[in-house]
């Protein structure tokens, strides 16, 4: 029969019969152009599946169909090795299988074990607020004065609901130990369409490995400075997963530090907020939710500034790259560190978001950086993946992933 009538007789393409055939595990007779398939054939490729199944490489089926390839009905060629052939297939299908077994009682313990983990860690979770020994590192954004509490409700020296006043007529609310303040977003649209998406969709392989190479890089940078009673800005919490990775690294390190997490969106720093109280470790954290104009933090007070992808979502959301007024919290020795996700021509961008091009624009974002700081930038490299971005970035437009650390120019 020709090639094809033998590859649809066994439901595979024409290449896989070629490939069987130019090993040699196939012996049809070739006449003119065409090859011949013989009843024998399809004897031996029937044998070639079985034995592919069963685990089989193509180096021990060839062998196995040598054994009586030179033998007759009657007699069996070469016995002794063929049944030692068997035994020792016999022999490695044993071990397998008992390393499968192994595997899946690791694998059941694994699971077990994180079961049991994050039982706990859901049993653990307490309510948490503004630590009142903090009061005293916030300030009026209006007039730099100190804040007053008032209507405070207090859960273990922690403040859960209340207000903060300034005699100039500023004010902010504290809810669930948030502290809310003017400019705080409580409905995110583009959030929304982001939690619609499946989890591999959110974050796929490539997307992730970049993230976390980029991360890791963050981390590296934090453990080699001193944190004890540092002050850590982190301007947009963007949920919280990515810095509560970075905050679980530090924390193995020192837990002598204050963490600021500030999102525009409310829903984001209570997210910020669940993540972080599953943690077996944690630093004193303040919370808040607003614009950064109208934080009570006071300006040349925060050691470090941190984000992932901080800038630009605060563009996308707010129309502006503040890069000079984030500055503004930082010492003057104080260091910014920050993961970033662009493309490198304008065209890459969704229409829809045309008008933020600049702040998803690699060099753009580059250039704006290094007008007010003394730089180092490094690559996580590039990927088609763009999982969270998706939205932002035009299907085959490739995503780079960079990250950096400044300086006040001095």
């Amino acid at each position: 029969m020709k090639i094809g009538e033998f590859a649809q007789k066994f439901n595979i393409n024409k290449e896989t019969v070629r490939f069987y055939t130019n090993k040699l595990l196939l012996n049809p007779i070739k006449t003119r152009t065409h090859y011949e398939y013989s009843e024998k054939c399809v004897d031996d490729m029937t044998t070639i599946l079985r034995l592919k199944d069963m685990g089989f490489t193509l180096q021990e089926i060839a062998k196995y169909l040598s054994f009586f390839r030179n033998s007759t009905k009657r007699t069996l060629f070469m016995r002794d090795e063929l049944f030692q052939f068997f035994d020792q297939k016999i022999q490695d299908m044993d071990e397998h299988i008992e390393e499968i077994k192994q595997a899946k009682e690791e694998l059941i313990n694994r699971r077990d074990e994180i079961k049991e983990k994050y039982e706990i860690v859901q049993q653990k979770q307490e309510k948490t607020g503004l630590p009142l020994d903090c009061l005293q590192k916030l300030a009026c954004p209006k007039c730099s004065k100190s804040l007053s509490i008032e209507n405070g409700e207090i859960y273990r020296n922690e403040i859960l609901n209340g207000s903060l006043q300034c005699d100039c007529g500023y004010s902010a609310n504290i809810k669930d130990g948030i502290i809310v303040f003017d400019g705080v977003i409580y409905e995110n649209p583009f959030y929304e369409q982001v939690i619609l998406l499946k989890g591999d969709e959110i974050s796929p392989p490539e997307y992730t490995s970049l993230v976390s190479g980029s991360n890791n890089w963050i981390q590296e940078q934090f453990h080699k400075e001193n944190l004890q009673d540092k002050i850590i800005l982190d301007y947009m919490t963007q949920g919280g997963i990515r810095n509560n990775q970075i905050l679980e690294k530090l924390m193995e390190k020192s837990e002598d530090f204050l963490y600021i997490a500030m999102d525009l969106h409310f829903d984001q720093v209570v997210n910020f907020k669940h993540i972080l109280s599953m943690q077996e470790k944690k630093p004193k954290v303040i919370y808040l939710a607003g614009s950064y104009e109208n934080a009570p933090i006071k300006k040349q007070s925060c050691d470090y500034v941190t984000s992932f992808l901080g800038l630009q979502a605060y563009s996308i959301s707010k129309n502006q790259f503040p890069i000079k007024g984030i500055m503004d919290f930082l010492k003057p020795e104080g260091k910014w560190l920050e993961t970033f996700a662009c493309v490198t021509d304008p065209k890459m961008v969704n229409e829809k978001f045309k008008s933020h091009s600049n702040t998803l624009i690699c060099e753009n974002i580059k250039r704006k950086l290094s007008e007010q700081m003394r730089t180092k930038f490094v690559s996580a490299g590039e990927t088609s993946e763009k999982g969270e971005l998706s939205y932002y970035i035009k299907e085959d437009a490739p995503l780079v992933f960079f990250s950096f650390i400044g300086q006040k120019k001095t």
